[in-house]
């Protein structure tokens, strides 16, 4: 027994010379260690380890973004095709603008999760990272309150169909033709030719006389 134990004990040293303290080993280093016991292998897994995983995040977060993008190309449609009341071609263009601006920020999301995840393999301490983050967050949110106000307005009037490309429209601050719909941004054309820019979040009411009941 006692022979056991000394045997066992310069094995464990070896161990946590090759791979590190319990709660500080690396997978890889584990996986080249138990099969073949051997120091210089269980190293060099050590070191590879953070860079593998890195690469097994990279390709999952790859894969993840395609299977979302294709769902919410799929989920936009089919909620845009259930509402009636618009034809084919402009229920096609308010699925685009909306499915546009889903997947870009189920792109961004996916993208931060996966920087975060990747500095976590490094055994970097995300803690000061987070609360710079937040600050940093703080700081960009008073610059992008109308950028997000623009957004959901834009949303919610695309979504609900309020006016499409062709109709004629009064927003309060400029009357003539839709040229162009976006999430940020509705592009009228006035009776003097002039194409105006309007900000969604800046209209606070909407006239379609496109929709006139005469």
């Amino acid at each position: 027994m006692i022979a056991s134990l000394a045997s066992a004990a310069p094995a464990s040293d070896a161990h946590r010379a090759a791979c590190g303290a319990p709660g500080h080993r690396r997978w890889l280093c584990e996986l080249f260690w138990s099969h073949s016991d051997s120091h210089a292998l269980a190293r060099v897994g050590h070191y590879l380890s953070p860079w593998v995983t890195s690469l097994l995040i990279v390709l999952g977060a790859v894969v993840v973004n395609r299977v979302a993008r294709v769902v919410v190309r799929h989920v936009v449609s089919r909620l845009i095709a259930l509402r009636p009341g618009s034809d084919p071609p402009r229920r096609a263009r308010r699925a685009d603008t909306i499915g546009a601006a889903m997947r870009s920020l189920a792109t961004i999301v996916i993208s931060l999760i996966t920087v975060f995840a990747v500095i976590a393999a490094f055994g970097i301490s995300l803690t000061p990272l987070v609360a710079g983050a937040g600050l940093t967050g703080v700081i960009l949110g008073f610059g992008a309150q109308n950028l997000l106000r623009d957004t959901i307005a834009g949303a919610f009037m695309i979504f609900e169909d309020q006016f499409g490309v062709g109709d004629r429209i009064d927003t309060g601050l400029v009357t003539g033709v839709v040229e162009n719909v976006t999430l940020r941004l509705t592009s009228v054309r006035d009776d003097d030719g002039v194409l105006w820019h309007v900000p969604n979040g800046a209209v606070t009411r909407i006239a379609n006389l496109s929709q006139r009941v005469t």
